[in-house]
């Protein structure tokens, strides 16, 4: 009966160690995202200094939403 249970709690941590390894990976995409943006809003020529201004703040406040909401908004109009 023991076995039973010592499986199961070690199928447990193989998935926990599987989930937190996605977590960790996806944790690190959305960082490179983030500072892509945060540099890219910094550098474009094509902002004048209020709307760098606004885009950075944007990111800086707006975490989750920021970087998408500048890849969305922001993008050049040909």
């Amino acid at each position: 009966m023991h076995a039973i249970f010592a499986d199961a709690g070690n199928a447990a941590a193989a998935a926990f160690s599987g989930f937190f390894i996605f977590i960790l990976l996806a944790g690190l995409l959305y960082l490179v995202l983030w500072l892509y943006c945060l540099i890219n809003a910094a550098t474009r020529p094509d902002f004048d200094s209020s709307q760098r201004i606004i885009w950075i703040l944007v990111l800086l406040f707006l975490h989750g939403i920021g970087p998408i909401l500048y890849l969305l908004l922001s993008r050049r109009r040909l």
